[in-house]
């Protein structure tokens, strides 16, 4: 999972809600779904996850060198449920997520999960690759 945060630039939502579906050879799309209220603890609108900005964004791994260490490694995790990284076929509850990695990891109370996001869009724009860094 940290891998799926640090390379891919994820939020932890995105995370929770990733399927099987997503993840594809060279990119993962992040889309609105369906979920069904006994696949989620949380209360959605029309039992509908949106992302963050409302619609479908694309995130590329065009390095095969990534392809090979980030987006295998996210399909070769195996399939308990719909979800990526499911605990039987529900998505996974955002505090034990917070909670292993700010209390555990992050033992400094001003680095947290998000900031590896920000450090993938650091990378992404040292690169030169400003559209992926946008998400």
């Amino acid at each position: 999972m940290t891998i799926t945060f640090l390379f891919c630039g994820l939020r932890l939502a995105e995370v929770k809600y990733l399927t099987h579906d997503d993840v594809l050879d060279d990119r993962i799309k992040i889309q609105p779904k369906s979920v069904l209220p006994s696949e989620t603890e949380d209360e959605l609108k029309d039992n509908i996850w949106q992302p963050k900005t409302g619609s479908t964004r694309v995130i590329f791994i065009e390095d095969p060198i990534w392809q090979e260490k980030v987006i295998q490694r996210i399909r070769n995790v195996p399939k308990v449920g719909r979800f990526v990284f499911s605990p039987e076929n529900k998505t996974i509850n955002k505090y034990v997520i917070d909670s292993a990695y700010n209390d555990r990891l992050f033992k400094k109370k001003d680095i947290s999960l998000h900031c590896l996001r920000h450090t993938f869009i650091s990378w992404r724009i040292e690169c030169g690759d400003p559209q992926n860094a946008s998400g």
